[in-house]
C-alpha cells in the first residue's frame, strides 16, 4: 500500500474582517472512482491519503472559505503512487 500527501501554502486573507474559516479539499481516485470532499481547519495545510494501491492516481482541487464566500477552486492537480517511495508529496499554492 502507498500514500499521497497533499500540501498547500496560503498567504491567508488580506481582509482582516474575513479570515479563512475552512479549506475544502476535493479528491477523486481516477482508477476506483472513489471520491470525497474534506473540510479542514484554516491552520491545517496537509492532508494524507493512505492505503492506496500501488497503481493509483488521485485528482485534487482546493478552495478556501471565509464569511464572504468561497474562493475559486485551484487548477486540477493529479498525483500518482507510481514511482519510487512509499509516500508521494504534491504541493499547491492558493
Amino acid at each position: 500500500m502507498r500514500g499521497i500527501q497533499a500540501e498547500w501554502l496560503s498567504p491567508g486573507t488580506r481582509r482582516l474582517d474575513a479570515p479563512i474559516l475552512w479549506f475544502h479539499l476535493n479528491w477523486t481516485n481516477i482508477y476506483s472512482a472513489e471520491r470525497d470532499a474534506v473540510r479542514l481547519a484554516p491552520d491545517v495545510r496537509t492532508f494524507y491519503l493512505s492505503n492506496l494501491t500501488c497503481a493509483t492516481a488521485i485528482k485534487f482541487q482546493l478552495k478556501a472559505e471565509n464569511k464572504v464566500g468561497n474562493s475559486s477552486l485551484t487548477e486540477l492537480m493529479t498525483a500518482t503512487t507510481l514511482g519510487k517511495g512509499w509516500g508521494r508529496r504534491y504541493s499547491c499554492c492558493m
